[in-house]
């Protein structure tokens, strides 16, 4: 299965198994009648995570957790450091 043309832009993360190709990106770059699962939004982890340093995400996502907020971790990206991404729904106040 080819990359579509949508899945570009500042941040796009995608993920492909010999089952599933998956494509977390801006949801006003996927295309009409795509399967997708709108609605959530990307938050940064500020600063490069040293892979010796242990249970950082792991803490992120345990509060997030515990506050009933359902998480997907992207992996590291160089320039971008470590991205959680949840439910928009949680962020109504956020900025």
């Amino acid at each position: 299965m080819p990359i579509p043309e949508w899945a570009n832009g500042e941040f796009v993360s995608i993920t492909r198994t010999p089952d599933e190709l998956s494509i977390v990106c801006r949801q006003d770059h996927v295309s009409d009648g795509v399967q997708s699962e709108p609605g959530w939004r990307c938050l940064r982890v500020a600063g490069k995570l040293d892979f010796a340093l242990v249970g950082i995400i792991s803490s992120l996502t345990g509060a997030m957790a515990e506050a009933g907020i359902s998480v997907d971790v992207e992996p590291e990206h160089p320039h971008m450091g470590n991205l959680v991404v949840a439910l928009a729904e949680y962020f109504a106040g956020a900025g």
